[in-house]
C-alpha cells in the first residue's frame, strides 16, 4: 500500500512551519505555552497559589509548602504498614502520631513557633486548621 504513495517534492527555499492544534479545526504557530494550556486543562486558582510560586520562590521550598497546602506532606498518619504499626511518636512534643493537623495547629511545639511567629509580623490570630 504504501508503495502506491508518491514522494512529495521537498523545497529548500520555503522554510518549514510547525503548527499546533488543540483540535481538528483550528491550527496556529506551535508554542510551548499553547501547547502546555491545551494539555494540561484548565484548574481552579486557589487563595495560596501566590504565597507558593512566587517569583523568587525556592524550589525546594516551594515544592514543600505546595505539599502541605494539599495536605501530603509525609506525615506518620500517611504511612502504611504491613503488620501492626510502630509506636511513633510527634518528634517536636512527643505527644502522639504526628499528622496534618497535629505539625501544624495542635502541637505544643509548632504552636509556640507559631505564636512566635505571629508576633513577627504584628497578627493577632491563627487559623485553627
Amino acid at each position: 500500500m504504501l508503495s502506491s504513495y508518491t514522494v512529495p517534492s521537498l523545497n529548500d527555499a520555503v522554510c518549514d512551519k510547525v503548527l499546533w492544534g488543540a483540535d481538528c479545526t483550528t491550527r496556529s504557530l506551535f508554542s510551548v505555552s499553547t501547547a502546555w494550556e491545551s494539555l494540561d486543562g484548565t484548574h481552579p486558582i486557589v487563595p495560596w497559589y501566590k504565597s507558593v510560586w512566587f517569583s523568587g520562590h525556592i524550589p525546594k521550598h516551594a515544592f514543600c509548602l505546595w505539599l502541605a497546602c494539599q495536605r501530603r506532606l509525609p506525615t506518620q498518619d500517611r504511612l502504611i504498614w504491613k503488620d501492626e504499626p510502630p509506636d511513633l511518636k510527634c518528634l517536636l512534643c512527643g505527644n502522639c502520631i504526628d499528622s496534618h493537623a497535629h505539625l501544624f495547629f495542635q502541637c505544643v511545639f509548632a504552636r509556640e513557633v507559631w505564636e512566635s511567629m505571629l508576633l513577627l509580623v504584628d497578627l493577632r490570630t491563627m487559623p485553627s486548621s
